[in-house]
Order: C-alpha cells, then structure tokens, then sequence
C-alpha cells in the first residue's frame, strides 16, 4: 500500500512485462486549467503506448523511417495500457514506465477529458495536460463560398477567386437541420456583450438577443458568414444558391451538397490546415459559359462521352466501364493563356457532350455531374484551327458504390393439382 501512495500507481498481479510494475524511469503528470493556468489537484490518468507510428522518427542516413509512418504501416488493433495513476492530496502523479512513446489521457471532475503525447529516453520526464473547464466554451462555423472560375477544380485557389454573396447557409447535425443556437434563439441572433466581451444575462442567466438579429444566414459582399454559439460537434454545411439563378457547385468532400464540419469547443471557425486565415468550409460554383460565334474555319469543337469506371468487379480484374454519366458538365479552363473559365456546359442523358466554337488552344478539361456522386476529373485537350477532338469515352470514378435490387408484388397462389 505504501509503494502504491508513492508512486501513484494501481498495480495488477497480471501486469504485462515492460509495463509500469517492471521499473523504468519516472514519469510526472501535472493537469491545468487552461482558462485560468492553476494546476488541479485532483485527477486521475492513464498511459498508453503509442503505436500509431511517428514520421518525425529518422533512421541513422537521416531518412524517415517508412514502418513509422502512419499512411504506409497497418493500423494497429489498440494501444496497450502502460501504466494507470492518480493525483490527490497523499498521492503523488507519479509512476514508472520502460523508455518509449506515449500518450497520456487525464480525467477530472468537472474538465472534459485531455491528452498529451510525450516521449521517454534514458531520464525522468515531466508532462503536462491542459483541461478545459465545463460548461465548454461555444464555437464557432466560418463558410466561404467563391466563383470557382480560375481554374474550375473545387478548390479555392486563394487569392484568385472571388467570394460570392447572397448564399444561404444552412447547417445540419445527426438529427436533421439546425435552426436555432445553443441558447435557443434562431441562428445568427446577436447577444448584448460588456466592455471585455463577455455575455450580459438577464435574471435567469440567459444572454440579452439584440433586437433584429438571427434568422437566415446569407453571404456577405466577400463571400462570407459566421454561424455562432454552437456547441462541439459534427455539422453538415450547405450553401444554396439565391433564387433564379443558375450557379453549379464544384465543391464536395465525399460526394453530396453537403460539406462536413468538426467544431472543437471553443472553435474560432478558421481552418487549422491552411497555415493563414482561410473559413473552416469552403465551397465553390461557377455558372455556365458559351464560346462566342466565330468563323467556323478558325475554331474547332471537343466532343466524347463520360462514363462510369467500375473500380471494384469480382473477381478482380482490371478496371471496366460503366454506364454514361446522366448530363454531366463539362467546364473548360484557358491554361495556355488566363487560366480562368471560357466554357461550362452540359451533356445529353447519355452522357455525349458537343463543344463547339472552340478557338485554338490549350484547355484544361473538368467533368462532374450535378449531384456530385462522381469525382472531378481533369483532362488536358489541345485544339487546333477548324480540328474536331474526339475524346471518346471519357472516365471518371464514382465517389462510393452502388447496389440495385428489384422490388416485386408477391402473389400467394394455392397449389396446382398434381405439381
């Protein structure tokens, strides 16, 4: 029992060899609040190992080690527990673990549950966790969406685009559409704030809306809106385009009008992958474009089909195609000249499309469809002064697979005689 107070350590008779009961070097856990920086006294961890693999581990060459990169090696089935321990007035957050990589998660009363990952080689080692307070701070869903016209890719090739304003941005969680924020009132309701920002609530705790705010969130002039005071979450985000008009989206990340969104608390609604400034949800359209009548002897035309690649056929063999994509568009990009759109349009419900007017020429290609089940796919054509290029079937993949099936009206009949 007295080992046990020291070292802070819940030891098992059938611990692993190489875990905490083996000796190794000491390893210190210190929680802290990370709204106000003091330590907590109370709590209690956990020491995994970490198996998922570190790319910044080098080889003596001074080469990264490809079995450590996570992308090349199989994911593992779980992470062993090295060691458990707590933190109290008589029990010190101390306990022994061999020399390795680990993650350490922390619980305690009142935070949401933290981790840190650190690294133990030949000495003591001090880790330490922050832990953010409950009730979690609110967050935050910052949406751009951009003239995707230089080039048309679904991308938003910053600072070339133009942002887009009179979208409706709508939103959804695991139950259906979202309508109103964490507080109750419909998103985009303002809220009274003092000098240092903070909510003013009236006498039930409930934050003071400002008159004549929240309901529907449009775009701004620069393509812009925020959704405000959401709790953490999964989110799907969506921008309609205004009424009458006729812009396409580019943009998906798994095949739907809907662009999902992981809100940690206290998300300011940035992206963390850009390394600058750039809205967590991005997404693009363009409009159709025609080439301009011209002297047929100086222009040339692009024609093919686009077709469905089957990916996965049992058994397995090489790729095949598939069915025509139902009135696919088709978008051209002057890469020889602007680098920007000169022609979007669509093809027949047999998946041929006809591009005529076309003037001399490097273009790239891209082909989608209008419920975004397909993958964007690029293709560089050249045309030359009255050339006619025949693409012939043009391929391009599915985001997922599909099943058919026949649904049928199944009649009991009585048994005929003698059958």
């Amino acid at each position: 029992m007295g080992e046990e107070h020291r070292t802070g350590q819940r030891r098992q008779p059938s611990d692993p060899p190489g875990s905490a009961a083996a000796g190794g070097r000491k390893l210190s856990v210190t929680a802290i609040d990370s709204a106000t920086g003091l330590q907590i006294p109370e709590f209690k961890f956990v020491i995994n190992e970490n198996n998922i693999g570190d790319p910044q581990v080098e080889v003596p060459e001074g080469q990264r080690d490809p079995a450590k990169l996570p992308s090349l090696r199989p994911g593992p089935s779980h992470s062993r527990v090295v060691a458990v321990g707590e933190a109290a007035p008589d029990i010190p957050p101390v306990v022994e673990v061999p020399d390795g990589d680990y993650v350490v998660s922390v619980r305690a009363r009142g935070y949401k549950m933290g981790g840190a990952w650190v690294k133990v080689a030949g000495q003591d080692t001090d880790v330490t966790v922050d832990l953010v307070p409950h009730p979690l701070p609110l967050s935050k869903i910052r949406v751009h969406v951009f003239h995707d016209n230089a080039p048309i890719n679904g991308e938003d090739d910053f600072p070339l685009e133009t942002g887009l304003e009179g979208f409706h941005v709508v939103i959804q969680d695991a139950l259906g559409e979202v309508t109103v924020d964490y507080f109750g009132n419909p998103l985009g309701t303002k809220y009274r704030t003092d000098p240092e920002g903070r909510l003013i609530r009236d006498q039930n705790g409930m934050p003071v809306p400002i008159p004549g705010t929240g309901g529907k969130i449009l775009t701004d002039a620069n393509g812009d809106a925020v959704i405000e005071n959401l709790p953490p979450g999964k989110y799907g985000v969506q921008a309609i385009p205004p009424d009458g008009t006729d812009w396409i989206q580019t943009t998906t990340i798994e095949g739907t009008h809907v662009i999902d969104a992981w809100i940690q608390e206290g998300n300011d609604g940035y992206s963390p992958r850009e390394g600058f400034k750039a809205a967590l949800v991005w997404i693009g359209f363009v409009r159709p474009m025609e080439f301009g009548p011209s002297m047929p002897w100086q222009t040339g035309k692009i024609k093919g089909r686009v077709r469905t690649i089957i990916e996965f056929v049992p058994p397995v063999r090489p790729l095949v195609l598939g069915e025509p994509v139902y009135r696919p568009w088709i978008a051209l990009t002057d890469i020889g000249r602007t680098d920007r759109q000169v022609y979007t349009g669509r093809g027949d419900t047999n998946g041929n499309f006809l591009i005529e007017n076309v003037p001399p020429g490097t273009y790239q290609m891209a082909i989608w469809d209008e419920p975004l089940d397909h993958i964007i796919s690029f293709r560089t054509v050249q045309v030359g002064a009255g050339e006619t290029v025949d693409l012939g079937d043009v391929r391009i993949p599915r985001w997922y697979g599909y099943i058919r099936g026949t649904v049928f009206f199944h009649v009991e009949r009585e048994p005929v005689p003698g059958c």
